[in-house]
Order: C-alpha cells, then sequence, then structure tokens
C-alpha cells in the first residue's frame, strides 16, 4: 500500500525535522497534561512509533494502530518488546474487521492520521464505542486550508496544488487524502464528545513540503517559530493553519 512505501523515509523526511520535532512538542505538551501512569491509551496512526513510545515512557499502556505493515514494523523496532505497546494493523476505512475496541482513558490521532478516513462518522461511532465516559481525544488533523500552502503554490504559478485542499479530497498516487472542516469533524463526533480545546498546529511553520525554506534561515526560524507559538497558545489564526489541534471530552 501507499504508506509502505514512505516508511523508510518518513523520519528523515518529516519526523526528525527541526519544524516537524518544534510542532510534535507542542502536541506532546497537551498530551502530558491529560496523561498518567497505568493509563490506557490508543494511538491512531502511529507511523514509526514516536508518539507510542513517548506516551509509554510516561507509564501508559499503549496500543499502536496503524494502516501500514511497514510502519509498524519500524515501530517496533523503535520501541523495542519490554515497552507495554501492543501493535495493531488497522485500516480507518474498515474498522469492523480490524479495530481494537478498549476501552481507553485516551486516544491520540496526530500529523494527519484522520486524514485517511474517508467516513468520519463511521469513524466517530467507533471512538464513542471505545472511549470511556470522561476519556480524552486529541487530534492534529490536515486543514481545508492552509495559507503558508495555497501562497506558497500560487507565487510558483501551480494553480492547481495551490487549491488542491479546497475540495477537500486530493489523491497522490495511491494514497487518497481528505481534508475535513471542522464542522465535519466536530460534526462526526457529536454528542458522545464535547469539543474542549482547538487550535492551529503550523499557522506561521510550513508545511512539511517547504520546511527547507525556514529551516535554512535560522533568524526567519526563529521568528516564525515565536509567532506560531502564540498563535498556538491563543488558538486564533487555526483556520489558516497546517494542521487543525482539536481536544475532545467523552461525554
Amino acid at each position: 500500500m501507499g504508506f509502505d512505501r514512505l516508511a523508510s523515509s518518513y523520519d528523515t523526511a518529516f519526523a526528525e525535522r527541526p519544524v516537524a520535532r518544534i510542532l510534535r512538542a507542542r502536541t506532546h505538551e497537551r498530551i502530558a497534561a491529560q496523561l498518567t501512569p497505568g493509563m490506557r491509551a490508543l494511538d491512531i496512526g502511529c507511523g514509526t512509533g514516536i508518539d507510542a513510545a513517548w506516551m509509554a515512557g510516561r507509564g501508559a499502556i499503549v496500543t499502536a494502530l496503524d494502516s501500514s505493515g511497514a510502519m509498524l514494523d519500524r515501530a517496533r523496532s523503535r520501541i523495542g518488546a519490554q515497552a507495554p505497546v501492543t501493535f495493531v494493523q488497522a485500516d480507518l476505512n474498515a474498522l469492523r474487521q480490524s479495530a481494537p475496541s478498549g476501552p481507553y482513558d485516551l486516544v491520540l490521532a496526530n500529523f494527519g492520521a484522520l486524514n485517511a478516513a474517508s467516513d468520519l462518522a463511521t469513524v466517530g461511532v467507533w471512538l464513542a464505542d471505545c472511549v470511556r465516559s470522561g476519556g480524552w481525544v486529541g487530534m492534529a488533523v490536515m486543514s481545508r486550508f492552509c495559507a503558508w500552502e495555497t501562497l506558497w503554490q500560487a507565487v510558483h504559478l501551480h494553480p492547481r496544488a495551490a487549491m488542491r485542499r479546497w475540495g477537500g479530497r486530493a489523491d497522490f498516487g495511491r494514497i487518497t487524502v481528505f481534508y475535513p472542516s471542522q464542522r465535519a469533524l466536530v460534526s462526526a463526533l457529536t454528542p458522545a464528545f464535547r469539543l474542549e480545546w482547538r487550535a492551529g498546529l503550523g499557522v506561521f511553520l510550513p508545511p512539511s513540503e517547504m520546511f527547507g525554506v525556514v529551516e535554512a534561515r535560522p533568524r526567519l526560524l526563529a521568528r516564525v517559530q515565536q509567532w506560531d507559538a502564540t498563535a498556538w497558545r491563543s488558538g486564533r489564526l487555526a483556520w489558516a493553519a497546517d494542521h487543525l489541534w482539536l481536544e475532545f471530552r467523552r461525554t
């Protein structure tokens, strides 16, 4: 499948880059406020296991879920056999056949994991079944509009790329990416969940394909990092960010 081909390069192309580290640190700060030792956590779209390893290192009992066998192999190699992590291969578009049932105290879907789901309503029903009352869900979902991407592609005379998110779906070879609106995300989880907080993840910091623009310029990186941190804390300009960060509480 498409994500198998990305497994070997994911860390170097994205996860280990300076901008990605900054953005992931922000999500970890939010997760840490909810995480306690012994808590059962589900990492949806675990990729190479960075978040699963981080949560397990803080005492959580983690289920790491991904549709890609190659990504899971990378995650197993990173985490090792001694950590309290169970690996599950499951497709968000075939949840009835393969998804774990919980119950979970905390669910994370970081950096576009839910953008692989064609039917958010089905995902919402599944989460309602597997998250305990009072449980917490945090998700970073690639948004319908990204100011950085739109401006960059427009300036470089790539109008189709500038607008590719706007229709809610884009195909990249064998990979189809869906770009839900905030309204669609909230609707999919209502009424079983209550939206508690939202912010933009990557308002002034760019998407991955443009990391090099600021990473090659330390002074620029420091400046946009400062602006981005302000936008993150305030929750403002979330509509313009690369990822929309949403936190829900199970009612």
